[in-house]
């Protein structure tokens, strides 16, 4: 049995796939640039622009959550990077841990302000690429759906910088400090 384990360790390819480094950087990037944005145009845009820039961030958010559907999809089916000699149980937990919140808090970020969208008064133009529109309903009463809602995606974006934050730091501490292979694992050749 030990040798077996030791085999499909020794098996494990050293990095991820390019597939899932594509999936990985340009879903971090969007991510990124979804949450900026979200923070400009609450703060910035004059009222009557508004709407214009929630459509847009909600577009690109539903982009988001498609990618990361795929990316999920794909790390399903990828085999994982054999982990770098040294690495802790503990490491591997917290590892795990991590990346589950980052994909439970992105698809709840996305979902939330999906719902969100539909509690304004005058309906979001929300598409993904400009080919598919969501579908426009409302429920219940929207003002109480917006306030909580709204304030459900704040707490949730935020709860996400924060994994995301931890995801980063941890990374570079492996790459720059311990000076081990965890981050080129998701870096091409």
């Amino acid at each position: 049995m030990a040798t077996k384990m030791a085999t499909t360790a020794l098996e494990r390819p050293a990095r991820w796939n390019l597939p899932m480094q594509l999936l990985h950087w340009s879903s971090a990037v969007i991510l990124a640039a979804v949450v900026a944005y979200g923070w400009w145009m609450t703060e910035f845009p004059a009222r009557s622009q508004r709407l214009f820039h929630y459509g847009l961030h909600g577009s690109v958010g539903v982009l988001l959550v498609a990618l990361m559907c795929a990316r999920l999809g794909w790390r399903l089916v990828s085999r994982e990077p054999r982990v770098p000699p040294g690495t802790g149980g503990w490491e591997r937990a917290a590892a795990r841990w991590t990346h589950r919140a980052l994909y439970v808090l992105v698809f709840a970020a996305g979902l939330s302000g999906i719902a969100l969208s539909y509690t304004f008064r005058q309906p979001l133009d929300v598409t993904l690429l400009g080919l598919w529109s969501l579908p426009s309903f409302t429920f219940g009463d929207p003002g109480f759906w917006h306030e909580f809602l709204e304030e459900l995606h704040e707490v949730v974006v935020a709860a996400m910088l924060w994994v995301c934050g931890a995801h980063v730091a941890a990374a570079a501490c492996h790459h720059w400090v311990w000076r081990d292979s965890t981050m080129r694992r998701m870096l091409p050749h």
